[in-house]
């Protein structure tokens, strides 16, 4: 009676476990779900109160830190962090009717207002140099015109010497995102050249940073370019140069800005 007195009383201390009877609970991923839409950060901890990252399945997983990132609901997504969810782990999201695998990272440089999660991933041990889909996280900022978020990873060890998957330097991805009548852009093309991207690389069809630029009609990228010693008279595969370019397209400030820094007709 004694012996069985003994386990009774130990089951009964067991069950009474915070810890183990929050792990026995089923997770109910649609209330998750609508609590990080509503940015419910209290409620939402509360009901993973004792669980960790083992107890989220992959899918749920995904869901969480997607909805998380997408809301720029940092906070949450700190909660999902010191759970042990994994900052670099690869996820499968839908794109454009694609499955596709990303890194928190790259969703949150593709979000709206992504810099404060990019900011709590970078804490937790995101590597800004790590990419997926042959994209990294310093040249989607870039392409997509986010340079406060492209200094914050160039701050915390984003390489710009890189070339992304798809052959483009980080230059290039600048001249094609960037706005260029934020001064910004001008000051980032000079970081960027400082910090080890050569200026002339090429890249698909031979195509240069220089050559992007004067395509976008960028006059003030162009001139931070040629100041950074960008080649005048770079031609693409087809043997068309940056000022045949833009003469072709009517450019005639950047002809003219071409022409003295020392441009060929």
């Amino acid at each position: 009676m004694r012996k069985w007195c003994g386990l009774l009383l130990a089951l009964a201390l067991c069950l009474s476990s915070p810890c183990l009877w929050a792990r026995a609970q089923p997770i109910d991923y649609r209330v998750l779900s609508a609590m990080v839409k509503a940015g419910k950060t209290s409620d939402f901890e509360h009901a993973l109160a004792g669980k960790s990252a083992r107890d989220l399945n992959s899918e749920g997983r995904t869901l969480l830190m997607t909805q998380a990132i997408d809301g720029g609901h940092a906070d949450i997504l700190n909660i999902l962090l010191r759970l042990g969810v994994d900052p670099n782990g690869l996820m499968q999201v839908e794109q454009s009717g694609q499955r596709v695998q990303v890194t928190p990272l790259l969703l949150a440089v593709s979000a709206r207002d992504g810099r404060a999660t990019a900011a709590v991933l970078i804490a937790a041990g995101a590597d800004p140099n790590l990419g997926a889909e042959a994209l990294l996280p310093l040249h989607l900022a870039l392409s997509l015109g986010r340079l406060e978020l492209a200094g914050d990873l160039l701050d915390h060890g984003a390489q710009a010497g890189k070339v992304d998957g798809s052959g483009f330097t980080a230059l290039m991805e600048l001249a094609l995102g960037a706005d260029d009548a934020n001064p910004a852009t001008a000051t980032m093309a000079q970081r960027l050249v400082t910090a080890g991207v050569e200026v002339n690389a090429r890249g698909p069809q031979g195509s240069t940073a220089l050559r992007w630029a004067v395509l976008g009609s960028k006059s003030n990228l162009v001139k931070a370019l040629l100041a950074a010693h960008a080649d005048p008279n770079s031609a693409n595969d087809k043997g068309e140069t940056v000022l045949q370019l833009a003469l072709r397209k009517q450019f005639a400030e950047i002809a003219a800005l071409l022409r003295n820094a020392g441009a060929r007709s």
